[in-house]
């Protein structure tokens, strides 16, 4: 027996904080396309145990790309210049064949979203990502005449580069030993690998696959910049998972799914929720899912309980429940002075896009 559970994501999403985009003049030798960026509300208590940093980062696209490339590039220079500021401020571990070079070691001055980035090819970061205070974005094209001259305008021989470049402010922790390397994708089916994505349709089920090298406790939840919906732990669990679903060392969990093949606990008759996704009346919206990992158990925020979908809502969502919430900015709150206090305390974010056309 399974309960379904439905994320019927409706509303329209802000980032958050203080939200803004500014379409700028051209200037030379670029053309600036835009800036936009996110601030934090001003408010924000400062969290113990952290250090303010900030880096920076570009990413240069060849011609003109599309709007979902230069997504794409925002999404990796972001995780770029949050490393950038990492590694200034902690330093880097990098690994040569046998030998290991630290650098970096001086911290800088004493210095909030989402993840940590403690990895880019061979070289680890020494720090770990509490929250975001600022971001800012730039999207600039220049323009190269046929013998790689600046040019003001666009020749037809010539080539263009479109440069996405950002600037990040936040909080964050030096690490001191190092993290649980865990595994976690989202699929759109249960039958096999070929399913992992981070682009869904609405309608799709949403399945996440998770795999850890050491024992502990896991929590998933989403969150659409003005709620957080807890997926995981599920509806009915037993007592002493009520804020995360023990996991055993170097298993592999399928979760949401309810064939009895990928059933991940040891006493039987806990309901399995099903997720599924669902854009509303939006074309298509973007989300991020947070992977909570700890080798020692912790205690979950304070949540809204779950609702029914009510009648006046899309008649195809008749039947299922929204998924326990909290307020986005109080769970991005648990998150930070989890991630301050507990050096165990592991997030990882998972991107997410869905579309509303069937797949």
């Amino acid at each position: 027996m399974h309960t379904p559970l439905h994320i019927a994501l409706l509303l329209l999403l802000s980032m958050g904080g203080l939200c803004y985009e500014v379409r700028a003049q051209d200037s030379s030798p670029g053309r600036i396309v835009r800036e936009s960026g996110v601030s934090a509300s001003p408010d924000l208590d400062p969290v113990a145990g952290t250090d303010r940093v900030s880096g920076a980062a570009e990413l240069i696209l060849k011609g003109e790309p599309s709007p979902a490339a230069i997504n794409e590039a925002k999404k990796e220079v972001r995780q770029l210049a949050m490393i950038d500021a990492l590694e200034k401020t902690y330093g880097a571990v990098v690994y040569r064949s046998n030998s290991t070079t630290v650098t970096n070691e001086s911290a800088g001055s004493r210095a909030r979203t989402f993840s940590r980035f403690n990895m880019i090819a061979n070289t680890y970061v020494k720090g770990d990502w509490v929250r975001t205070l600022n971001e800012t974005y730039t999207e600039e094209e220049v323009y190269y005449d046929p013998k790689g001259r600046v040019s003001k305008k666009a020749k037809r021989k010539g080539r263009t580069e479109y440069i996405v470049r950002c600037s990040i402010s936040g909080l964050a922790r030096e690490l001191k030993s190092p993290p649980v390397r865990f595994e976690a994708q989202p699929l759109y089916c249960a039958t096999n690998s070929d399913c992992i994505t981070h682009d869904f349709h609405t309608g799709d089920q949403l399945y996440l696959r998770f795999r850890s090298p050491a024992d502990g406790w896991l929590s998933l939840w989403l969150d659409d910049q003005e709620y957080a919906y807890c997926l995981m732990p599920y509806l009915q669990m037993p007592r002493d998972q009520a804020s995360g679903m023990r996991v055993e060392a170097g298993k592999e969990y399928l979760l949401f799914s309810p064939d009895a093949r990928h059933y991940p606990f040891t006493q039987p008759g806990i309901p399995i929720d099903e997720m599924v996704l669902h854009t509303g009346s939006q074309q298509v919206i973007s989300e991020r899912i947070f992977v909570v990992f700890s080798p020692e158990p912790y205690n979950k925020p304070l949540l809204e309980a779950s609702r029914q979908v009510t009648n006046r809502m899309d008649s195809a969502l008749r039947g299922f429940q929204f998924p326990r919430k909290i307020v986005s900015e109080d769970f991005q709150e648990w998150l930070s002075l989890n991630q301050a206090m507990r050096e165990s305390f592991q997030v990882m974010v998972l991107d997410i896009s869905i579309v509303n056309s069937k797949r």
